[in-house]
């Protein structure tokens, strides 16, 4: 469940997350994807507890910070929402920044997802957003999703703690144009 994710990890996910903020320029247009990283960037936008006058677009029910919200169906699970209305809605929306989670990137082309009902929306708030930023925490580098909904090309930065185990990994994907931001 997504509460047992977010406890897994938590610590790299907190530190991932600040290193996110950090990139959020006040008035900055944000596009945020599901999962337990992404939702953690919420958590820390609100702790700190200023007003950046961001403007949040988000299919997920966790990281439903000040933001909008398209229609469509739930995904208990996943603690987002998904379908053809969600994809419409987010296909006519504009951002700065996509902030995108992953299921995992083990031996995967790319940011993965295991629902394909969720592939369309994250495709949609993806093409939504200037730039496109991963937040991967060490974990995903050993899982992955059946379905690659973003390939490491098409991703400006993504940041991550780095381990022994994903450093060579890590090099891949900068070798790919991707800049990394260790957390």
């Amino acid at each position: 469940s997504g509460l047992r994710r977010r406890n897994t990890f938590q610590e790299e996910k907190q530190r991932i997350a600040r290193k996110a903020v950090e990139l959020i320029n006040y008035g900055t247009t944000l596009a945020l994807d599901s999962g337990t990283s992404v939702a953690e960037l919420v958590h820390v936008l609100a702790d700190e507890g200023r007003d950046m006058g961001i403007d949040i677009i988000t299919a997920s029910i966790q990281t439903a910070f000040r933001t909008s919200m398209p229609g469509g169906y739930v995904f208990p699970d996943e603690v987002s929402i998904g379908g053809m209305s969600a994809v419409r809605f987010l296909e006519g929306v504009t951002t700065d920044i996509a902030f995108l989670g992953t299921t995992g990137i083990c031996n995967t082309k790319g940011l993965t997802v295991s629902y394909p009902l969720m592939m369309d929306v994250k495709r949609a708030l993806l093409s939504s957003a200037s730039k496109k930023i991963a937040l991967v925490d060490s974990s995903k580098f050993l899982s992955r999703g059946i379905y690659t909904y973003c390939s490491f090309r098409e991703l400006d930065t993504l940041i991550t703690v780095r381990t022994e185990e994903n450093a060579p990994v890590l090099d891949e994907i900068a070798k790919q144009g991707v800049e990394i931001i260790l957390a």
